[in-house]
């Protein structure tokens, strides 16, 4: 019999940043509790990574348990940025071709 193992899944995520402990024995997983909250700052960066950690131990609160052992998803960042477009009746787009086009 293998001693249960309590797991925290994190995965940093560009808007979220997603949190489940759980209980790992014999090829057995019981979810104990998760939550989610809104990513700090760029993905992979300090804050994101202090904000991860302080999610971790508001689920450890609220069900009781301490994390032995984290398993952080890989952090890839993507920076986003955002592009004003012209009124939708001045423009549309063809699927297939890649480009926009004015009537």
């Amino acid at each position: 019999m293998i001693t249960p193992t309590v797991v925290a899944g994190v995965d940093v995520g560009n808007s979220t940043t997603e949190v489940v402990l759980a209980r790992v024995a014999d090829g057995s997983v019981e979810v104990l509790g998760s939550s989610a909250a809104p990513t700090r700052r760029v993905k992979g960066s300090p804050a994101s990574l202090d904000g991860a950690a302080a999610l971790v131990r508001r689920v450890e609160r609220g069900v009781g348990v301490c994390a032995e052992v984290a398993v952080v998803a890989p952090l890839r960042p993507v920076h986003t940025s955002t592009v004003t477009l012209t009124p939708y009746s001045n423009w549309f787009f063809s699927f297939g071709s890649g480009k926009s086009r004015t009537p």
